[in-house]
């Protein structure tokens, strides 16, 4: 089965195939034996259909699921969230899915600068204030699935505190 990067996943990709796993951990849990499938962890491929395998993967992996997001102003847009990594935004990585790119919620630990910024909103032709806030959740049945969620902004980690805090900007 051919596999894709995460982070070049279509909405087209997301409406045949709700869920998508890293290869190497079907490659892992499922013996396979296709050298295709190496030690990178942005290769994505659709959930299999085996539900021993399926089964696996969902206790001891990471997945990225189809989500549904509405906007402030009640505009819809399909996206995904990430899926077993934490139940916060951090963990999740809410990120919306457009006909131009991926638009993504969370930076790690950089702000997004204001070109970023600029860029989201033009991908999304939504203007700034009447984005926020987001709501999101995962638009199909999983087990112990992402909690939904509400986007305030572009999230960071700010490593500068004691800890790190999570941030946004709008």
């Amino acid at each position: 089965m051919d596999g894709k990067k995460y982070f070049k996943l279509t909405q087209e990709d997301l409406l045949t195939h709700p869920v998508w796993v890293r290869s190497m951990d079907v490659a892992t849990f499922g013996d396979s034996e296709d050298e295709n499938w190496d030690d990178d962890t942005a290769m994505v491929v659709p959930l299999p259909k085996d539900a021993a395998l399926v089964e696996q993967l969902f206790e001891n992996c990471i997945c990225w699921a189809r989500a549904r997001f509405q906007d402030a102003s009640g505009r819809s847009f399909i996206g995904m969230l990430k899926c077993w990594a934490g139940d916060d935004i951090a963990g999740c990585s809410p990120t919306i899915v457009t006909d131009s790119g991926q638009v993504n919620f969370f930076f790690a630990g950089v702000q997004p600068n204001s070109g970023q910024i600029a860029e989201s909103y033009r991908s999304l032709s939504v203007p700034p204030d009447s984005l926020f806030p987001i709501k999101y959740s995962v638009d199909i049945e999983l087990p112990d699935g992402p909690p939904d969620g509400t986007l305030d902004g572009f999230y960071w980690l700010d490593h500068q505190t004691d800890g790190s805090k999570l941030m946004h900007v709008r």
